[in-house]
């Protein structure tokens, strides 16, 4: 995409809920896909939403997938559609698109029980529903100011908060970086994507709501997922059974000495070839002091 700031990617097709919670998520593979050819766009909404038809849901949707024809589908599946229009689609009203208005006016016309309708604000705005009117009501912006809008125009603003509020998310705390296969960077967007719909459950459904930001939430996982530390404090007869052994030398008379573990604490480089076989990972220690030091109850 060549006028997006990453210009290469996987693209993905996402149906979500109105909080941003993804429900189905469907992968663009080109030419050979069940959704390619001709009449792309509707095929990917229908394979979106086939486990949502005859439901009597509302769906959302921007410019890149509306249209009279697919919304007119929809309306034949009990499923309600809201969205902004491209003023080259196909079955658009010309009386509309051609028409010449002030600002905070508005016009639309009907067809089918689908409406298509132009606003007027700082630039005009195309939209199309089967839900909703283009009458203009009052309401309440995010600075607390009044402003005119389209009934039809303001619910489709709302609604499709979500979806924005979950990329935006996302792009914060992503784990993928660049030299990643793209295989491991769609891997982590889905886990990733699990993660958002988690948080997003546990804020509607969780009997006891604690206030966490979403980078937290991601923390809180990894601390229950790790465990809590291992206590290495040492019984008696435990102790007994950490005694340094030695290593055997190669047939070229040579040891594969390491690092002191004890030294290396202080950033000295001390080599030792006698390990703990009793501890993870065989340390090497030297005897004496850095065996003692070593093995005292300390948590880990």
């Amino acid at each position: 995409m060549a006028d997006k700031k990453h210009k290469h990617g996987v693209k993905l097709y996402v149906v979500c809920e109105s909080s941003g919670t993804a429900l189905r998520i469907k992968v663009y593979t080109r030419s050979g896909d069940d959704i390619s050819g001709k009449g792309h766009v509707d095929k990917v909404v229908f394979h979106l939403m086939k486990e949502f038809l005859n439901q009597g849901h509302s769906v959302f949707m921007d410019n890149y997938y509306s249209s009279f024809g697919l919304v007119s589908k929809l309306l034949q599946y009990k499923s309600y559609c809201t969205g902004t229009l491209r003023k080259t689609r196909k079955g658009n009203n010309l009386e509309v698109i051609k028409k010449k208005l002030t600002e905070n006016k508005v016009i639309s016309r009907f067809k089918n029980n689908v409406m298509i309708g132009k606003f007027k604000d700082k630039r005009d705005v195309l939209f199309i529903s089967s839900e909703y009117k283009a009458t203009l009501k009052e309401y309440e912006n995010k600075y607390k100011r009044n402003i005119l809008e389209p009934i039809a125009f303001h619910y489709y603003s709302n609604y499709m908060n979500g979806i924005d509020c979950k990329d935006q998310m996302l792009s914060y705390y992503s784990c993928s970086r660049k030299t990643f296969k793209w295989y491991i960077k769609l891997w982590i967007h889905l886990v990733e994507t699990l993660v958002f719909n988690s948080i997003n459950l546990y804020k509607t459904y969780s009997p006891i709501i604690r206030k966490l930001s979403f980078n937290d939430y991601r923390l809180e996982i990894l601390k229950n997922l790790i465990g809590k530390p291992r206590d290495r404090r040492l019984t008696a007869s435990e102790r007994n059974d950490h005694l340094p052994g030695i290593l055997p030398r190669n047939k070229n008379r040579k040891v594969n000495r390491k690092i002191c573990r004890e030294y290396y604490k202080e950033g000295k480089y001390k080599r030792s070839n006698y390990p703990c076989p009793a501890c993870i990972g065989n340390p090497r220690l030297c005897l004496g002091e850095c065996f003692k030091c070593y093995h005292q109850p300390t948590n880990v």
